[in-house]
């Protein structure tokens, strides 16, 4: 039987990335992420919110992007695998950690582009994040489903923007080929 080292996690980060090369000159970031869940309390009958906190380290350019475009509070999804690691401390004692090696990220949530950030009033960055809104640079077309009636008919995006120069042929020879 094969086996799958595999995580999707979405939620708010709650620091600001932290980012330190090793001696390697490889940069290494580290991200704490916070991930809401809705549980049932059997004696009150009640729903309540908890939260997750899981530790997110990414190696490379993806992490030094990461640095770049997240802030606390900013609401991300991470795809990676877990890592266990056990280690002595100096006083002898045993420590270990469970955490995710981020292979890719992807922006989610607010839809700013640079994924929203944590403001003094957002309780820590810790809100539970709008659902994920459409990753497309055209705008929506169409309203939100309503709760009655038929579905809304949708109508086709608008053609992307033509902001590439005009292609000139002339520009290129038979020898530019690379075959």
């Amino acid at each position: 039987m094969g086996n799958l080292n595999k995580v999707f996690l979405m939620g708010n980060l709650t620091r600001d990335p932290e980012i330190r090369y090793a001696q390697s000159g490889t940069a290494v970031t580290n991200v704490g992420l916070a991930i809401n869940r809705r549980v049932k309390d059997r004696s009150t009958d009640q729903w309540r919110d908890e939260v997750d906190f899981v530790n997110a380290v990414f190696f490379g350019v993806r992490g030094e992007k990461l640095a770049q475009f997240f802030r606390k509070g900013s609401p991300i999804l991470i795809e990676g695998s877990l890592r266990y690691s056990s280690w002595e401390t100096p006083q002898g004692e045993r420590r270990s950690k469970l955490e995710v090696v981020g292979d890719n990220w992807e922006f989610c949530g607010r839809g700013e582009g640079g994924g929203g950030g944590g403001s003094s009033n957002e309780q820590g960055g810790y809100q539970q994040s709008p659902p994920p809104q459409s990753q497309s640079n055209y705008p929506q077309s169409a309203p939100p489903p309503q709760q009655s009636g038929p579905p809304p008919q949708r109508s086709a995006p608008p053609p992307p923007p033509n902001d590439l120069p005009p292609y000139d042929e002339s520009a290129f020879a038979d020898d530019d080929v690379p075959f």
